[in-house]
């Protein structure tokens, strides 16, 4: 039989011995759900057409699997496509789970179940993302919304945000030791350009207030039962982004920007997995750390042909990270086979949940990993976006867990699949209330497929009016 994809010389042995399985289970499926797929149709169809369709099916699949391996095995295809196909985020509903294994998550399925059929949360979402704010409360577009949320935040007034980058930039030979780090082994660390005081200590410098009291946020945020994403609700989230681009510039060029995302992570404990019900990560809550090795984007979006980057994705940790509260792993490109092989079956599936519980299947080198520890607070790590990376969990409840935030910066005249308008610094520092939940809609979409975002679905239903309700 026929088959365009074993024709390409780029695909990786591995891959094309699976490809005859694959097919022979699509043709299988495809004719139980009543999607007949002859081989001759197939054949018709271009590569990409063909893996935009196969994405389409799984898809819809993905929606009727009750079984945790199948949806798993599904999710793990559609970012094999996603990669063929160009997307560098693969936008997919969240998949139906087994039965919970603790009382905690039964109720929160049971909260869910009983929420569901009133409040569509993704349609809320997306209108929000979209610019479309008639389904919002118009309470919530305002400052004081917020501020009533989180008293202890400084106020927020978008038309007035400052042009404050912090003083005291690192110095030019911290700049070429962080762009050499960067070519030789795909990420690189910048240290805060204030001197660090601890969290106890009261030294008046504004750059450490504003760290101490955006992590002190995020964790009331967590509390409240927010994202802490919603920190980016605030001034002095946006204050902390103005002050990094000078050192991002030095990386992209003059004229980099940013994508319209953010994001904010807490590193969890055991006893925040237990209470919650996280079995693995693809349970967890919107904003607690993700443990399965990753890349964010494929080696084309992320470098050129000379190896320079077109993309970095930035992290930025509030407090002190060390290897005991939830650090970031990396594996250096210079000992990843498959750093710059897009087509490879290992690329974007660097690791994969295994049969058992607790168990994870590796296609990398593990001795290869290393941490990104220990970091003073302000602290920015750069890595291209090919490179994988996860976060950990802190070793025990005693350890206070890390809060980090993260985003995406962009070389000039690149984009990403989502089509969204990058931001200058000029236009991140003007952004309105609306604007900012726009911002802040459009990243939980992106970062849906991987965490529940039932365990926020009460704290964003007070976002919106029954103008959402299905």
């Amino acid at each position: 039989m026929a088959d365009s994809c074993r024709t390409d010389p780029s695909m990786s042995s591995e891959e094309e011995e699976a490809e005859p399985r694959r097919a022979r289970a699509m043709k299988l499926l495809a004719k139980a759900l009543h999607r007949p797929r002859t081989a001759q149709q197939a054949d018709e169809l271009s590569q990409a057409t063909a893996a935009r369709e196969e994405l389409a099916f799984l898809s819809s699949l993905l929606q009727l699997s009750s079984r945790e391996e199948i949806a798993e095995s599904v999710r793990d295809r559609i970012s094999v496509l996603s990669v063929r196909t160009g997307d560098s985020v693969v936008h997919v509903a969240p998949q139906l789970r087994s039965a919970p294994t603790s009382s905690s998550a039964a109720l929160s399925q049971e909260t869910a179940k009983s929420v569901a059929p009133q409040f569509d949360l993704r349609k809320c979402l997306e209108k929000m993302r979209d610019g479309d704010f008639e389904c919002v409360e118009p309470g919530a577009l305002t400052p004081e919304f917020w501020q009533a949320l989180l008293p202890d935040m400084a106020a927020i007034d978008s038309h007035a945000l400052p042009g404050n980058s912090p003083p005291g930039e690192p110095d030019a030979s911290q700049f070429t030791m962080a762009k050499t780090a960067l070519l030789s082994k795909g990420y690189c660390v910048i240290p805060p350009s204030l001197p660090c005081v601890d969290e106890g200590n009261h030294q008046d410098h504004a750059s450490d207030i504003r760290l101490h009291r955006l992590q002190q946020g995020a964790r009331q945020l967590l509390k409240l039962g927010w994202p802490p994403l919603f920190i980016f609700m605030f001034d002095a989230a946006w204050e902390l982004l103005d002050g990094i681009w000078a050192p991002i510039r030095t990386l992209l060029g003059e004229d980099c920007e940013l994508d319209p995302s953010a994001f904010c992570w807490i590193a969890r404990h055991e006893d925040m997995s237990a209470e919650s019900g996280d079995e693995c990560d693809g349970d967890a809550q919107a904003g607690l750390n993700f443990g399965m090795p990753h890349r964010d984007f494929t080696c084309l979006d992320s470098i050129g042909p000379d190896g320079s980057p077109r993309l970095l994705s930035i992290w930025v940790p509030l407090t002190h990270v060390t290897t005991e509260n939830g650090c970031m792993m990396v594996v250096p490109r210079s000992l990843d086979s498959h750093f710059s092989k897009r087509w490879a079956y290992a690329h974007m599936r660097p690791a994969l949940p295994g049969a058992e519980d607790g168990v994870t299947e590796l296609r990398f080198d593990l001795q290869a990993a290393r941490p990104i520890a220990p970091l003073s607070p302000g602290s920015i790590v750069a890595w291209n976006g090919n490179l994988i990376h996860w976060g950990t969990r802190c070793s025990s409840p005693e350890v206070t867990p890390r809060v980090s935030f993260g985003f995406n910066f962009l070389r000039a005249g690149c984009r990403l699949q989502s089509g969204a308008p990058p931001l200058t610094q000029a236009s991140a520092r003007i952004l309105t209330v609306p604007e900012r939940l726009a911002i802040i809609s459009r990243s939980l979409l992106a970062y849906s497929p991987w965490f529940d975002l039932t365990h926020s679905i009460a704290s964003l239903r007070s976002l919106c009016n029954v103008k959402v309700e299905t």
